[in-house]
């Protein structure tokens, strides 16, 4: 009984992490909550806009949504492109639910690209990323290989 009492719990406050998100926030991007460690009252909420991703800490009981962080999305530029369009890019897009591309241009006109997930980037936590996956890509951005993972 306490599992299916938690269970509805947390679902209750998923949906109304995502209406008090939808309120506090009139961007037409795309809109996640991802729970928080310890409790299903604490929610990172997290906006898609045109070039970045706006993340927000929600308080369920207190109905309060705080503008955390606002993190660069380079998924757009060629160089992104070009690793999101590798078969491991293509597979990380479908898995990722919020994925930040960053591009790091290199001396030789090549580019480092990376990728993690805000589904497992904690604001109540203080820790990096846990999974980032990098993509090294040859000067004028027309292919990608995947270099692997690095954990933090």
């Amino acid at each position: 009984m306490a599992v299916v009492f938690y269970l509805a719990l947390a679902f209750s406050a998923r949906q109304l992490a995502l209406s008090l998100l939808a309120a506090h926030t009139d961007a037409p991007g795309l809109r996640y909550v991802f729970p928080e460690p310890l409790g299903a009252h604490r929610w990172r909420g997290a906006v898609k806009g045109e070039s970045s991703w706006d993340v927000y800490l929600i308080d369920v009981p207190g109905r309060t949504v705080t503008p955390a962080r606002s993190l660069p999305n380079d998924e757009a530029s060629a160089a992104a492109s070009a690793a999101r369009d590798t078969p491991f890019g293509r597979r990380l897009e479908a898995f990722f639910k919020a994925p930040v591309w960053s591009v790091e241009a290199k001396p030789d006109g090549g580019a480092t690209v990376s990728v993690h997930d805000l589904r497992f980037v904690s604001l109540v936590l203080p820790r990096p990323a846990p999974f980032r996956y990098e993509f090294d890509v040859a000067p004028g951005a027309s292919s990608a290989k995947a270099r692997g993972v690095r954990i933090w």
